[in-house]
């Protein structure tokens, strides 16, 4: 996930290649297991890794570091890198709560992360199928983030 922040950081890329038949791979990039950091209150994104797996073997996932070369992989191997995403910009409780939602919705972050990192509640859509915002007990839940007496206990 993007590091949480007013302006949360931006999303990783994830690149799959599923191999035809036997042969090699060499993968170069760097600093994948640094996880860009937040500023001005921002928290960290997330670093990278490169996994290889097949599906005729789904429990064995195999990790390999930022780079190497010349390794041997199978038919119907995938090979997935997922880049770093970005760290955030600014005290994350200071993003509007609607953004968040829509983070959620667009699959950027879970639901249980729109609450720790942002202080936003959601609660089930009219339609059963999505996610809206418990507006009162988000105010609520960002007031005791920030030490703060909320405004509908006053």
């Amino acid at each position: 996930m993007p590091g949480a922040g007013k302006f949360r950081g931006g999303q990783g890329v994830v690149k799959s290649q599923r191999f035809l038949t036997p042969g090699f791979v060499t993968h170069e990039s760097d600093r994948h297991d640094d996880a860009p950091w937040g500023v001005f209150g921002g928290k960290s994104g997330s670093g990278g890794k490169y996994e290889i797996y097949n599906a005729s073997k789904p429990d064995e996932i195999a990790q390999y570091p930022a780079k190497f070369s010349g390794l041997r992989v199978n038919e119907g191997d995938v090979a997935c890198y997922f880049s770093p995403s970005g760290g955030g910009y600014g005290d994350p409780l200071e993003r509007p709560a609607q953004q968040v939602v829509e983070d959620v919705l667009d699959d950027f972050i879970t639901p249980e992360h729109a609450r720790e990192a942002y202080g936003v509640v959601l609660k089930s859509a009219d339609d059963g199928f999505a996610w809206a915002l418990d507006a009162a007990a988000t105010e609520v839940l960002r007031s005791s983030m920030r030490g703060l007496t909320p405004r509908a206990i006053l």
